[in-house]
């Protein structure tokens, strides 16, 4: 088993949260890989920077292997405000078969 261990990511780890992110999109679609690639780190470091989202990021050794992002919503029936996930992603060799 890896030893992970999960940290909360700054606005300098906007390129791992963007690479891990583009990923995931990837995966879900992969002839968007051009569009998503432009896009990715200049809007991670946009929402992190604007504190419009948080992410915490995986690591295994000095790997980034996963990531999450929240952001915050708002509603009557939840009683005010609560956290909901973005995206969220773990690089596949993390998967037993």
């Amino acid at each position: 088993m890896n030893d992970i261990k999960i940290v909360a990511a700054s606005l300098t780890d906007f390129e791992q949260v963007a690479g891990l992110v583009r990923a995931l999109l990837v995966e879900l679609d992969p002839s968007g890989a051009d569009k998503v690639e432009k896009m990715a780190q200049q809007l991670a470091q946009e929402l992190l920077a604007t504190n419009a989202i948080l992410a915490f990021l995986a690591k295994s050794g000095d790997e980034y292997v996963g990531v999450i992002t929240l952001h915050q919503c708002a509603a009557i029936y939840a009683g005010g405000i609560f956290g909901e996930i973005s995206e969220l992603y773990q690089l596949h060799w993390l998967c037993p078969n």
